[in-house]
């Protein structure tokens, strides 16, 4: 379900009637002109509204997230520098498992395990158990002699979890370092290291601002539907006569500018500059603590 919402006045009845901004209040945006905008897909005015707003709300979403990577907010490098988990070895023939306790979770981050890396002696089946606060998962991989990545491609949404190994012939007699990222040959001194990280959950993000980001979601409708006068398959008077003005409309609203941006960049940026959180993507090793293997 989306958290932006936008409203549209209707004769036949309001859509999102109790929507923050209506799309009938932006500069020249009626009913009308959404009817005579209306193609053969989208046989009307609410069709259009809806698929505009639909395209809209991506748009918004994805131009949010990036100026919060430009303003170092959030960071999307998230697993390009090596960490060092420290622990004992797996024995072999025993059971062996990660244990998180008390992630340190900062604002709209979860703890993503992207893969697992197991060295054996031999060819085998391994078994990996997952428990995220209390949901457990199961997955089998077949593994070869040597080191073997597994991709678990797992997103924690409890701050207290584990992940079990069970299998035989594991590689014995190891000391030193097991790795948290990258997991390779090179570094690589145990026989269970794990590739992670903390992941940005935008939906989240978005969801907490959505009542600031209703007001540039307004203007990108207005942007989408000036696109859709320039570039709809309806011949009509009305239509003819507004593309003229649809571009200045869009050079206006939509200028990228940073001394004078449009009424959409200038409403993102300022929201963008008032969110005074900042999320570190990198998972510290130090704050998944490993219990040890049994």
């Amino acid at each position: 379900m989306s958290c932006l919402e936008l409203g549209l006045r209707h004769s036949c009845g309001d859509v999102n009637s109790d929507a923050q901004y209506f799309v009938n209040d932006l500069p020249g945006v009626s009913v009308k002109k959404l009817a005579n905008v209306s193609d053969s897909d989208y046989l009307n005015a609410v069709d259009l509204f809806n698929k505009l707003c639909r395209s809209a709300e991506i748009t918004v979403k994805n131009d949010f997230i990036t100026e919060l990577s430009k303003k170092k907010k959030i960071n999307h490098a998230y697993d390009h520098v090596s960490k060092t988990l420290y622990g004992s070895a797996v024995e072999p023939n025993t059971v062996g498992y990660f244990r998180f306790e008390n992630i340190s979770l900062e604002p709209f981050t979860k703890l993503y395990i992207k893969s697992v890396s197991v060295l054996f002696t031999i060819n085998t089946d391994i078994q990996i158990t997952i428990n995220d606060g209390g949901t457990i998962t199961t997955q089998t991989f077949n593994v070869t002699k040597g080191v073997n990545t597994l991709v678990i491609d797992k997103l924690f949404d409890s701050p207290t979890g584990s992940i079990e190994f069970t299998a035989s012939g594991w590689e014995t007699g190891l000391t030193g370092q097991s790795c948290c990222s990258p997991c390779g040959n090179a570094n690589f001194t145990y026989n269970i290291g794990f590739n992670s990280y903390m992941k940005v959950d935008t939906d989240a993000l978005i969801c907490t601002y959505s009542n600031q980001l209703e007001y540039p979601f307004w203007w990108q409708f207005g942007i989408k539907l000036m696109w859709e006068i320039l570039n709809t398959d309806r011949v009509n008077y009305l239509v003819e006569s507004n593309k003229a003005q649809a571009k200045e409309n869009i050079g206006n609203w939509a200028n990228t500018s940073m001394s004078e941006p449009g009424e959409y960049w200038s409403a993102l940026r300022n929201l963008v500059s008032g969110i005074d959180f900042k999320i570190n993507s990198e998972v510290e090793c130090s704050g998944v603590r490993l219990a040890k293997f049994i």
